[in-house]
């Protein structure tokens, strides 16, 4: 039986992800949860090692180089051209994962499901601008790579408002890392504001010596799925030896009829 609690946001080790998990991360019990064996270990292994060969790396300097296949959405804020690209090259993007995870499922189809069968108004695609959004961002993290303190809200990545309650991220973790690569989670939702007196300048991260200890440290284990609240300060320590390899996708919440979204 799933593990759930109605005590301060927590992080829920879950046999299966299903409906009662999932009203626990929507209802704000669940800061995160882990739901192993998504895919077989040798199956995620598999995976990760075609995708190396198609990810691009790259940089900046606040954030150490990483492989990625896809864009995020937040990546093209303020980009007209990149993000142009974005919806562009979505489909491309998705066959190149569905073509290294073949002859088994995407593992972005394999999430998708889950969001499916699991909430009773179903799930779809997010749109911007009546155009459908990119899902399932790849992403490698070499020895040493890691990411800094953020949020990942789509409001602020569409300058816009939009009508979401809630956003989780959910990340499905093909392979680890030997060492290192934690989630890291802080339970703060630092507002716009809050967020500026925090924020590294030039950069959507935030200046971790600010923001002491995390309140709960995830280390990933291969085929495990991680679903959490993407409003909550996040990141993941730098890697120590081996490829930390994930595919990842936001999940939009409107109201309890309402379909979930999902986009990356």
């Amino acid at each position: 039986m799933n593990k759930l609690t109605t005590q301060r946001p927590t992080v829920l080790e879950a046999e299966r992800f299903d409906a009662a998990v999932l009203r626990e991360l929507l209802g704000g019990r669940a800061a995160a949860v882990r739901v192993p064996g998504l895919v077989t270990e040798e199956e995620g292994r598999r995976v990760a090692a075609g995708l190396a060969r198609l990810a691009e790396f790259g940089g900046t300097d606040h954030a150490q180089q990483i492989g990625r296949l896809g864009l995020s959405f937040q990546q093209t804020t303020g980009q007209p051209l990149l993000r142009e690209r974005y919806f562009r090259e979505a489909s491309a993007w998705e066959e190149a994962l569905r073509e290294v995870a073949n002859p088994g499922l995407s593992p972005t189809e394999t999430m998708m499901a889950l969001l499916r069968e699991n909430w009773r108004a179903g799930a779809r695609r997010e749109c911007v601008a009546g155009r459908p959004m990119f899902v399932g961002a790849v992403r490698l993290f070499g020895n040493s790579a890691g990411a800094l303190p953020h949020q990942d809200i789509l409001a602020r990545d569409m300058e816009l408002e939009t009508p979401l309650r809630l956003q989780l991220a959910a990340t499905l973790y093909l392979s680890p890392s030997v060492a290192g690569g934690e989630l890291e989670l802080w339970l703060r939702k630092p507002t716009g504001a809050e967020f500026e007196a925090i924020r590294l300048p030039g950069t959507w991260d935030a200046d971790r010596e600010r923001l002491g200890e995390p309140d709960f440290v995830l280390a990933p284990r291969a085929g495990e799925l991680v679903v959490y609240d993407a409003g909550y300060l996040h990141a993941a320590r730098p890697t120590r030896g081996g490829l930390r390899a994930t595919v990842s996708l936001f999940v939009g919440y409107r109201g309890p009829d309402e379909p979930l979204t999902f986009w990356s």
